[in-house]
């Protein structure tokens, strides 16, 4: 029977081989006119750039493999099957993490009634189509604390796509469903994308790795990354229709087709040449590494000291927003997650930076292998920031952190039940 481990794209090396080479290979192949006419930029990054962006990410597969050449045990066939104690554990974080998420997504809509969103507002963004420029990303937008609840959203997928690898319940299902199904409302009415691939992602990184060990069902899986381009492109486009398509159709000569595919290759390529005008930028030594630590700088409680300004008298977007005024575009404001620890820590930095990246993520692997808690619920989401690395940093972004926190203590849990029922066996078998 194949082990998770068979599916090569899953794996931190492999889902890197899937997502830099050709996306890099695009950024710097686009010509400077092609910049300037489509994406309205410059083109800066060069072979230079290049070559400093694919050390970083041979420092975080390199990080990787070091933990695999010290820790060669295999995956378990079993995958991920966890003893009663443990699963107890799971289904209580499970409802806990879905009232939560409903929970925030309630407050959330409240507080957009009370800014004045009505069905009417909804029922225009629906019909016109154009929801990048409408009111509704400002009548909801982010308050601390109310969006920290609806990120916990990340961490429910997580734990029911668990779940159901151990068995489908109709209460599971339908609550699975309703968390989706606010991911995508917010993902096309607020133009965030991310608030549903964060929850997909997940879901196909735990489906797939417990399909495979079906051969009858999953033998096709190795080569899911070809279907997947395909369908990249038709969910990317049903997304960008109402984002940008509507603005654009009238200012271009572009076929709809042919617009998402330059439209999708722009959104790389432009985090690649912005982290490159990042870094042209003369270093501001008073100026604190602020993308590679976000999580820190924007938790709840600091974001509201404002730490991060009265410690470098600045803003901690102020160097990107900067970047995309003078010679960017700010409508492709992706800061590039290659270039980001560069960008904060300098070039030895950066490469520390993501050799220890690689370890901790090829730690998470290993254990998400053998069906250890930690690995289990945290690497799925280390796995949509290996695909998203390209556009940014999502690993330290805030958004996560809620995730993180309501994960590791699962885990820690988990971990906790598996020690007492461990002990408690010898016991039970003695009066049996």
């Amino acid at each position: 029977m194949p082990r998770p481990s068979a599916l090569w794209w899953l794996s931190p090396a492999g889902s890197l081989l899937l997502v830099v080479p050709l996306s890099l290979l695009t950024a710097v192949q686009i010509p400077d006119s092609d910049y300037r006419l489509f994406y309205k930029v410059p083109r800066v990054i060069g072979v230079g750039q290049a070559e400093l962006f694919l050390v970083s990410a041979a420092a975080l597969v390199i990080g990787t493999l070091v933990v695999s050449a010290l820790d060669a045990r295999r995956g378990r066939r079993d995958w991920p099957t966890l003893p009663s104690p443990q699963l107890r554990v799971l289904r209580g974080a499970e409802i806990i993490a879905y009232r939560l998420t409903v929970l925030g997504y309630l407050l959330l809509g409240a507080l957009g009634v009370a800014r004045g969103a009505r069905p009417a507002l909804l029922l225009h963004a629906i019909t016109s189509q154009n929801n990048y420029t409408g009111t509704l990303k400002s009548v909801f937008a982010p308050v601390a604390g109310v969006t920290s609840l609806t990120q916990i959203g990340i961490a429910y997928v997580v734990v029911a796509g668990l779940l159901l690898c151990h068995g489908r319940s109709s209460h599971l299902v339908r609550r699975l469903t309703i968390v989706l199904v606010l991911g995508l409302l917010r993902a096309y009415l607020l133009t965030e994308r991310l608030a549903l691939l964060e929850l997909v992602v997940p879901l196909i990184a735990i489906g797939a790795a417990r399909l495979r060990q079906r051969p009858r069902r999953g033998g096709w899986l190795p080569l899911l990354p070809v279907f997947a381009l395909p369908v990249l492109l038709v969910v990317f486009g049903a997304f960008e229709y109402s984002r940008s398509w509507v603005f654009y159709r009238s200012r271009t000569t572009l076929s709809f087709p042919q617009f998402v595919v330059n439209r999708l290759a722009g959104y790389y390529a432009t985090s690649y040449n912005n982290g490159a005008l990042q870094l042209a930028e003369p270093r501001d030594p008073n100026r604190l590494p602020y993308n590679t630590f976000e999580a820190v700088w924007t938790a709840p409680g600091v974001a509201q000291l404002k730490l991060y300004f009265r410690l470098s008298g600045q803003n901690g977007t102020a160097l990107l927003n900067r970047v995309l005024a003078q010679r960017g575009n700010p409508e492709f404001n992706n800061p590039g997650g290659l270039a980001v620890p560069t960008v904060d820590l300098g070039t030895i930095g950066g490469i520390v930076f993501f050799l220890v990246a690689g370890v901790l993520i090829g730690l998470a692997y290993r254990s998400w292998q053998a069906a250890g808690p930690v690995g289990l619920l945290v690497y799925p989401v280390l796995f949509t920031g290996l695909l998203e690395l390209p556009r940014y940093l999502y690993w330290t972004q805030g958004r996560v952190f809620p995730a993180y926190v309501f994960l590791l203590v699962t885990a820690a849990a988990m971990l906790q039940a598996g020690k007492a029922g461990a002990r408690s066996l010898p016991a039970r078998t003695a009066g049996s």
